[in-house]
């Protein structure tokens, strides 16, 4: 059939590379584009969930976290087997979360509360009630999941990860840490008396995170609209290799 043959065209030009019923490729404009037109051109295709899909990893995989949520939510109504879809269910809530929509993802991470994986999503159940300002919900969900969770290696591992969550909503309402740095570049010197009575975002990012300099314009946008209204704005660098680092602070 024609569409069979215009979707392996497709993988082949996305480059798309398969792990069980998983597909994954870097996503890029052109091969968004290029998605949605197999969409539009075969609507009964056997493969509409397998694209819905690619198009939906390949807007995650960009950063664009705002339309990956809605195209999460096409494949899932696509594509109704709980078991091939429980990394979408999950890619969805944090999609909500990264776009700063915190109230959708927890109606999500509740609407497949018995579905696969559903353990794994409270986690980020704690982290919309974060951004929801319910601190004691999310240190409560947290710390029962903690209490319960899975001894074996794998779940020893995310147990490590839960417990750095734990620590962090701890630090919410405590005074910043003592410290005093040279400032890069600067002979001035960096302390938290500097920040006082200041809105401050501190920023921890590195040349080789792909998230974190995908973000970076976003916030000199943020700097610029309410630096003057008081927003103060430390970033720390996690490179190794001051040559890196550089380079990306010039860009």
């Amino acid at each position: 059939p024609r569409d069979q043959s215009d979707w392996e065209q497709l993988k082949s030009r996305l480059d798309v590379r398969q792990r069980q019923h998983l597909l994954m490729w870097t996503g890029t404009e052109d091969g968004i584009e290029a998605i949605d037109a197999f969409i539009d051109r075969y609507p009964e295709s056997e493969h509409q969930g397998e694209a819905l899909y690619l198009r939906a990893i390949g807007l995650w995989n960009m950063y664009r976290y705002a339309e990956a949520a809605p195209a999460y939510e096409a494949y899932l109504q696509a594509c109704p087997d709980q078991r091939l879809s429980s990394l979408a269910m999950t890619r969805l809530a944090q999609s909500y979360l990264r776009s700063d929509q915190p109230m959708e993802a927890v109606v999500t991470i509740e609407r497949y509360e018995d579905a696969p994986a559903a353990k794994q999503r409270e986690l980020h159940l704690a982290d919309a009630h974060l951004l929801l300002g319910n601190v004691d919900k999310a240190r409560a969900i947290v710390q029962t999941w903690i209490d319960l969770a899975d001894q074996s290696p794998r779940g020893r591992q995310v147990l490590r990860a839960a417990q750095q969550q734990l620590d962090r909503i701890n630090l919410i309402g405590q005074p910043l840490k003592q410290f005093k740095k040279p400032e890069h570049g600067s002979d001035r010197i960096l302390e938290p008396e500097r920040f006082k009575g200041k809105v401050l975002l501190v920023d921890f990012w590195a040349s080789w995170c792909k998230p974190c300099m995908a973000q970076m314009p976003e916030l000199v946008q943020l700097h610029e609209k309410y630096h003057e209204h008081g927003l103060e704005i430390l970033g720390i660098s996690l490179d190794s290799d001051a040559t890196r680092m550089e380079a990306a602070l010039e860009k």
